[in-house]
């Protein structure tokens, strides 16, 4: 019998979807970062964009180094020139039986909807400015339409979505109020 032990502790649910959002900053300083904010990851990106993932193929680089090519279809380009087509490369892939993963990089899955904040690295490939941080799920509401983001850090993760108690920094961030900020920070540079 397969037992939900949140449910007869009706605080667990919410107690843990706290801790989780107070630990993940703590996480990303002990792992030599910084929680960055919207703004400087927008001024820092070369490419932002809302798009869905479209394609996902593992290859192995010119040194035999295994990755992920993700191609996005666009939705909307916020930086950078318009296209109707992304493509990023991740560190995170299977190759055969092979599996590497970037630390704290979630997967990517066919057809999910993504806002994401990327730099060119040295071979030209597009790349998200932080595995964790400059990749955002894109949600809609089901009753309302309306378009909403979270990157684990900001906005309201699946996690925390049924949780009563949630940090300011779990509150629903709505797809247009991250496009406002994007804008003003761009426009500020």
């Amino acid at each position: 019998m397969i037992r939900d032990h949140a449910s007869r502790r009706p605080g667990c649910a919410q107690a843990a979807a706290l801790l989780a959002g107070m630990l993940v900053p703590f996480l990303i300083h002990a792992a030599g970062g910084a929680v960055l904010t919207v703004e400087a990851m927008a001024q820092r990106a070369e490419v932002i964009a809302v798009g869905k993932v479209a394609s996902l193929e593992s290859l192995r680089d010119s040194t035999g180094h295994p990755y992920t090519r993700i191609e996005l279809s666009p939705v909307e380009v916020w930086k950078g020139a318009g296209t109707n087509r992304l493509v990023l490369a991740s560190g995170t892939t299977v190759l055969g039986e092979r599996w590497v993963r970037v630390a704290g990089e979630q997967p990517y899955r066919m057809g999910e909807e993504l806002l994401v904040f990327a730099v060119r690295n040295a071979a030209g490939e597009a790349v998200v400015l932080d595995p964790v941080q400059a990749r955002f799920a894109v949600h809609a509401d089901a009753r309302t339409g309306e378009r909403h983001a979270d990157n684990g850090i900001l906005g309201e993760s699946e996690s925390v979505r049924t949780a009563q108690v949630r940090t300011p920094a779990q509150r629903r961030l709505p797809l247009a109020l991250l496009r406002q900020r994007v804008k003003a920070a761009v426009d500020q540079k």
